[in-house]
């Protein structure tokens, strides 16, 4: 554990945290700002997710015993605030250095980059409503924290993440990402950051989006004066016989944006599964009507992305199936890495406490976890022609964090273990992620 210590010790040195953190350099001072990431990473690494664990991780580094009661007031006095611009120079830091893991597919060639964003919920306290409110329901008061996650396709990267409550929901994000935006390139959007300015923003910006079309939006074939609903719009072109639409349209009556469209008969499997899910849904305001449930029969996409680049629908539905990627980086913090579970045991927590915790968790998995990852996942396609499972990664990494740590200056010699235990089994109607995006 003394050679882990170092590594890691080594890897963060590098950080300006002395200044960001607020620490000071002091002969009386127990605690460095450096011994206290050290001793965090330390209480995962043994799983024993308290402030005895992280007090005992500590007092590991720096061979000075520690309480728990010390460790939770020095925790009261810290600015979380410090911890966010340290995750987000790692995020800079990581941008400028890492590189595509191999080949860029073809289907996203003729962008810059591509850019999925999500969020994900953790179930915190009740005590730290205040700062994290969760949703209304008949039990009182609920606390849940949201975690905004901007992610590049492209390069496995994280490009922005933000700590918020459950109530600021995707819908207050959703413009954002316009502030940093640059021409070329490419948005995929879920319906939760649903919003005609946006797209018309990110236009506007010579960059493009690609987003499932919201029920309730009025449009118009171009050159058309006559506004009508989406139903009636799938309707009309049905009695054409056409089961694959691809047209240009205006959306929102007050908006008129220019968008392709384009929509596809669904699966009947998939239909049945929609229809089932609207029908349980006992929201008030989901109160769905006939034209709702006839709109479930397809799948609509929008986007600015003209027919010069993708010239058939089918691509655009290929190049949207990506946005899964984002949700398994988030099954894997959750299930592989245990954030879901993180605050489950307590009642009671200092809110300084949890903003830092959750800043230090996504610190070091963008410090070493995603570092190794895309060192591995070029090294194995290029070696070995395999491509490596983020989740057997993940677990790979428990098991060997120090050999990973010992090792960080010789990764070569473990790109054959690796590939060994972490690739994807092999199987001939199956593609994976990094296959479609990658290799193609």
């Amino acid at each position: 554990m003394k050679k882990s210590s170092r590594q890691i010790s080594d890897k963060i040195r590098k950080l300006p945290i002395e200044g960001l953190t607020g620490f000071c350099k002091r002969a009386s001072r127990k605690i460095g700002a450096y011994d206290f990431i050290q001793g965090f990473q330390f209480m995962l690494q043994n799983k024993q997710h308290s402030l005895s664990g992280w007090a005992i991780g500590i007092s590991h580094c720096i061979g000075k015993s520690v309480s728990k009661q010390g460790l939770d007031k020095r925790l009261s006095s810290i600015d979380p605030d410090y911890f966010k611009e340290l995750l987000n120079r790692v995020l800079r830091q990581n941008i400028k250095q890492l590189k595509s893991p191999t080949q860029t597919s073809a289907l996203f060639k003729d962008f810059t980059e591509v850019l999925v964003e999500d969020s994900t919920c953790i179930k915190l306290p009740s005590n730290v409503f205040e700062e994290f409110p969760g949703p209304h329901n008949r039990f009182g008061r609920s606390a849940t924290a949201r975690i905004q996650l901007r992610m590049n396709l492209l390069k496995e990267n994280y490009c922005s993440v933000e700590l918020q409550s459950y109530r600021d929901n995707d819908q207050k994000h959703a413009g954002d990402i316009v502030k940093t935006l640059q021409a070329g390139q490419l948005v995929i959007r879920d319906l939760g950051y649903w919003g005609l300015d946006c797209f018309q923003a990110i236009a506007d910006r010579k960059s493009f989006f690609l987003s499932r079309f919201k029920y309730g939006t009025h449009l118009r074939l171009v050159d058309h004066q006559e506004w009508m609903s989406i139903t009636a719009f799938l309707k009309s072109q049905s009695k054409k016989g056409k089961q694959e639409i691809d047209c240009q349209v205006e959306l929102g009556k007050s908006h008129s944006l220019k968008v392709r469209i384009v929509a596809l008969k669904s699966p009947k499997k998939v239909i049945k599964q929609r229809k089932l899910k609207a029908l349980k849904n006992r929201n008030k305001r989901a109160n769905h009507d006939k034209a709702y449930f006839e709109f479930l029969n397809w799948t609509v996409l929008i986007t600015n992305v003209g027919q010069d680049i993708w010239p058939q629908p089918k691509q655009l539905f290929e190049a949207y199936g990506f946005r899964w990627r984002i949700e398994c980086v988030f099954k894997c913090w959750k299930s592989k890495l245990n954030l879901a579970d993180f605050f489950k045991n307590h009642k009671h927590l200092n809110p300084n406490r949890v903003r830092i915790s959750i800043y230090l968790i996504l610190i070091l998995i963008s410090i070493f976890l995603l570092k190794w990852y895309l060192f591995f996942l070029k090294r194995a396609y290029e070696k070995n022609k395999k491509f490596i499972s983020l989740f057997k990664f993940v677990d790979f990494t428990q098991y060997k964090m120090e050999q990973l740590l010992g090792k960080e200056k010789d990764l070569e010699s473990l790109v054959d273990t690796v590939t060994y235990y972490c690739s994807y089994e092999v199987r001939k109607r199956k593609q994976y992620f990094e296959q479609l995006t990658f290799a193609t």
